[in-house]
């Protein structure tokens, strides 16, 4: 008979009699180093909040800063264009008055025009510098000067020199709108650069 045979006769054998074993072993389970949670507030669940909350918030707020300032730019560009736009009408004021029809000029009516004017020229123009955007008070002033310099004796002025005064004060108006583009520009900086490098690399 062999070793299995007799296996199975002995399993047979306490079957028939009910009267199986069973050999168990209570394993203390204290013996065995199982890994408990650490008393600590910062686990790896607070790491899975946190970060997301903190990526979205600093997204937030770039987002933020960035719609702040394409505002304040559009704001500045604005004032910008209406400071030309008075630029544009003090100069076809002076050139109406000095190049027109001498008899028909009235030079007090053109000096309460040109002040009126100026004054919403250099309103403007204080708008923008509290913008950061640098205003030379001083180029200001060199304008106003040649735009009512000697308009009061302008029938005694000869059309050669009515031309000079002209030309002196257009000369002023550009010089004047060119610097407050270049200022302009240098305070708000253009992206062009920065699509010109993205699209060539």
């Amino acid at each position: 008979m062999t070793e299995s045979t007799d296996t199975k006769l002995k399993l047979l054998e306490n079957t028939y009699n009910k009267s199986n074993t069973i050999n168990c072993k209570i394993i203390n389970i204290e013996n065995y180093d199982i890994a408990k949670p650490k008393n600590s507030w910062f686990s790896e669940y607070h790491i899975n909040i946190l970060i997301p909350t903190i990526l979205v918030l600093i997204g937030w707020r770039i987002l933020y800063l960035n719609a702040k300032k394409l505002a304040t730019r559009s704001e500045s560009k604005a004032i910008l264009d209406s400071i030309v736009k008075m630029y544009e009408e003090l100069d076809k004021l002076a050139v109406d008055f000095w190049l027109g029809e001498v008899d028909k000029q009235d030079p007090q009516s053109y000096l309460m025009l040109v002040m009126a004017k100026f004054e919403t020229l250099n309103n403007r123009n204080t708008d923008l510098h509290k913008r950061n955007v640098d205003i030379d008070k001083s180029v200001l002033n060199n304008y106003y000067s040649a735009l009512t310099l000697n308009c009061e004796y302008i029938k005694n002025i000869s059309q050669s020199d009515c031309t000079v005064y002209t030309q002196n004060i257009l000369d002023l108006s550009r010089k004047n709108i060119s610097a407050l583009y270049e200022n302009y520009n240098h305070t708000y900086k253009p992206t062009y650069k920065i699509t010109k490098s993205f699209i060539r690399s």
